[in-house]
């Protein structure tokens, strides 16, 4: 049998909320010479089932026994990859489609690089855009060295390194560094190979509550790096004493919620010069590349932010050395400084409060994602009661259903609720089996609609989820759009519609006639977090209508497993919103 070209190298712990995601986009590459090598660290969610639930011959699962952590998991992965090439990736993060595709295009025209990244944007866990990453990562070996003694030059999920050099003659990742492995490796890739970064952005960088990039430091692992920057200072120096003084100074300045702040942090203005200054003389003909002046402004423009409440004075020179190195970073972070520097300290506490709750969800600051379970109601109460909605709805999945054709007749139902439409499907000799969260309703099987494993691929011809979805955190959403997709080949999803609902309809005696005008009043300024269940009394998570559910955001997000043959509004009882869907 032939190796892959690639092997792409994922390592997941309890990454649920994320992972189908991650595996769909690198089964999506435009380049198909490769084999996907996940390591499950000892999850304990539902992980395993989702890896499980792919029928991928590319796809390859190790399963550790007991969690080692994400060093050791890579290097588990390294010793058993097949192909000549590595391409990394973490379970929360995106590839874009011709990633894979350009990077060996790269490597196969640059046989002397051993490493190369990608620029990336950020992401938040709705997998909508939140911004650039705060600083284009370097793309010459040369601005990468430079790089190595104040910031990380790639993006770690981004690069593709040959296997001959990372795993055969470094040896892999230093399982010493929880946390950090990846700027520890880069340091002894660069004291021998070079390493470059394309231009384009070809990875979606996701930062969550969860994710390390969210979360602080220890201060062993803070010590650790600041070893491993001396080292490098030295490497591209050659200045030892300069060394010593720089790599305290620079770690505590970025990590001193976790260390001691430093004594005289305006010295790190003055020091940044003499790296540059050092690194040019030894490597003159770096003088011209603006990777390293770029660089060189974003270290600048982070001193400057961390002296702005500290040292005005000093900030000030930082801010106008950045501004000349990096104008455009400079220019876009003017508002942050002048705040800094001018409100009093009280205030620009409230600003970035409020800065950082409107960059961030909710549900990135709520670690606590509610699982899938029985509705807080009295389920026996709902049960005797009948209700106009079941009658409407029960109409609208038969004339949805014919309209998929004559050969849909194995019908799946989940969350039946007091049953008409089962009754009105049965009735009209379709198949159907029954799907709740509890037994309340006599389901012919009990389960989670994120997780329907006893469920075959495309055991139905269409399945039925009428106001189902929104009583699932958002974590769980994903996951569970897959899993429609993965059970049938056609699917119904309606949907609430937040908000009181104005409806003026005309009907004239004219058949096939009907003006309807529906106004919905809404507070669009309500942002929810998905997380937190504070709609139709603690039942929904979430709700059409309000800002960040809009009709076009979810329906993007449907869009990721399914064709939209009709998306409508539903005119006999307006708080529902109908999706009739295609599995592609």
């Amino acid at each position: 049998m032939t190796s892959p070209r690639v092997t792409v190298l994922m390592s997941v712990f309890n990454g649920q909320r994320y992972l189908r995601e991650a595996i769909d986009s690198i089964l999506a590459q435009t380049f198909n010479d490769f084999e996907l090598l996940i390591i499950d660290d000892a999850s304990t969610d539902d992980s395993r089932a989702i890896l499980n639930s792919y029928n991928d011959a590319r796809i390859r699962v190790i399963t550790n026994e007991t969690n080692r952590g994400l060093t050791a998991s890579l290097n588990a992965g390294l010793a058993l990859a097949n192909g000549e090439l590595i391409a990394r990736h973490d379970a929360d993060d995106r590839s874009r489609p011709t990633r894979l595709a350009e990077q060996v295009a790269f490597l196969d025209e640059h046989p002397d690089v051993a490493v190369v990244g990608t620029q990336a944007v950020v992401i938040d866990e709705n997998g909508r855009r939140r911004r650039a990453l705060d600083t284009v990562r370097p793309v010459s070996p040369a601005a990468i060295r430079f790089a190595l003694m104040t910031i990380s030059p790639m993006v770690h999920g981004s690069v593709m390194f040959r296997r001959a050099v990372i795993r055969d003659e470094l040896h892999g990742y230093d399982e010493t560094f929880p946390t950090s492995q990846d700027v520890e490796l880069w340091s002894r890739v660069a004291a021998k190979h070079p390493m470059q970064n394309l231009t384009r952005t070809l990875i979606d960088f996701r930062v969550h509550a969860t994710s390390v990039t969210s979360t602080r430091y220890t201060r062993e692992n803070v010590l650790r790096v600041e070893e491993v920057l001396r080292r490098g200072v030295i490497a591209m120096t050659g200045d030892v004493a300069l060394a010593n003084e720089w790599a305290p100074l620079w770690v505590a300045l970025v990590n001193h919620a976790v260390i001691d702040e430093p004594e005289q942090p305006e010295r790190a203005v003055t020091i940044v010069d003499a790296l540059r200054r050092k690194f040019l003389e030894r490597e003159p003909d770096a003088r011209r590349d603006r990777g390293v002046a770029s660089t060189y402004g974003m270290v600048q423009l982070i001193i400057a932010s961390y002296l702005a409440r500290r040292n005005r004075g000093a900030a000030g020179g930082a801010a106008a050395r950045a501004m000349s190195a990096a104008p455009s970073a400079a220019f876009r972070a003017l508002p942050r400084l002048a705040a800094a520097v001018a409100l009093p300290r009280a205030a620009y506490a409230r600003v970035r409060a409020y800065a950082a709750k409107r960059k961030s969800p909710a549900a990135m600051l709520t670690p606590n994602i509610p699982p899938p379970a029985v509705m807080p109601l009295d389920r026996e109460a709902w049960r005797r009661e009948i209700h106009l909605s079941n009658f409407v709805n029960s109409a609208y999945q038969y004339r949805d259903l014919q309209s998929l054709g004559a050969d849909v007749r194995k019908i799946l139902i989940i969350g039946p609720g007091q049953g008409l439409d089962t009754h009105v499907l049965r009735w009209l000799d379709y198949e159907v089996t029954t799907f709740d969260i509890d037994a309340t309703f006599n389901p012919d099987q009990v389960g989670s609609v994120h997780q329907m494993t006893m469920f075959g691929d495309k055991q139905f011809d269409a399945v039925v989820a009428s106001h189902v979805l929104e009583h699932l955190a958002v974590p769980y959403l994903d996951t569970a759009i897959a899993e429609l997709a993965r059970v049938a080949r056609f699917a119904l999803v309606y949907l609430p519609v937040a908000g009181r609902h104005m409806q003026f309809r005309f009907v004239p005696g004219v058949r096939g006639l009907d003006f309807t005008l529906q106004l919905d009043l809404f507070n669009w300024f309500e942002k929810p977090d998905g997380v937190t269940p504070r709609y139709a009394g603690g039942q929904h998570f979430w709700e059409l209508g309000l800002r960040g559910w809009r009709v076009g955001d979810v329906s993007r997000r449907l869009a990721a497993k399914f064709e939209i043959l009709h998306s409508y509004r539903n005119r006999d009882w307006t708080p529902s919103h109908n999706f009739v869907l295609k599995t592609r």
